[in-house]
């Protein structure tokens, strides 16, 4: 005897395949993705990893300094200094308002330049050429910033105002000698007329003369 059974289970359908490019049967693997060109699977290509975007620190700028020493100098600014204020000078005018003698006011002139290199200005010499009172201290000041590079570039009106703190024209003729490299305008006759008409002798103008032409 047969007995027929029916089941409430609905029949398996069979899961559509899916063909690739060329008709083929193609499993996708796991994580694969379709692309939407050919429907072929795919497998997925890997993210760029993130980068960390550091932050840019400022750079702080840094004065630079110049030390002497005994093979080392330093060159004068190719600008000239019209205002007063360098720390040279400043240091300068502090030792000669603490100092009573000269001798010991030279002596702070060339422990100070010695050790800094600061062109001093025109108008500071002025200020610190009245702290002396013999013009051979005064040579010797204006022939020690000099031999440091420390005097700054100049006028020759700003020279003759140099050059009349002195009391004979001799010296004057010696100081000259000392500023006149840093007379920028000194090929000039208005710059040149400047600076003899600080000479009273007619000897010692064509000496200065002389020097404006020939520096």
């Amino acid at each position: 005897m047969n007995f027929n059974y029916s089941s409430n289970q609905p029949p398996q359908q069979q899961q559509p395949q899916q063909h690739g490019l060329y008709g083929f049967n193609a499993q996708p693997h796991p994580g694969a993705t379709i692309s939407t060109t050919n429907g072929m699977y795919v497998h997925p290509q890997p993210f760029a990893q993130p980068q960390m975007y550091i932050q840019p620190q400022p750079q702080t700028y840094v004065q630079p300094t110049c030390n002497y020493s005994s093979t080392v100098s330093c060159g004068i600014s190719h600008q000239p200094q019209m205002s007063s204020g360098g720390s040279l000078a400043q240091q300068i005018l502090a030792a000669c308002r603490n100092s009573s003698f000269d001798s010991d006011k030279v002596k702070a002139v060339q422990n100070c330049s010695t050790s800094l290199c600061s062109p001093v200005s025109a108008n500071d010499l002025v200020s610190i050429l009245h702290f002396f009172g013999m013009d051979n201290d005064k040579v010797k000041v204006l022939n020690q910033l000099k031999q440091t590079n420390n005097i700054a570039l100049m006028t020759g009106s700003e020279a003759a105002s140099i050059i009349r703190t002195f009391n004979f024209d001799n010296e004057r003729i010696r100081a000259l000698d000392a500023i006149v490299n840093s007379i920028y305008d000194r090929k000039q006759n208005q710059s040149e007329e400047a600076v003899v008409a600080a000479f009273g002798f007619s000897d010692d103008i064509n000496r200065a003369r002389n020097l404006m032409q020939t520096r």
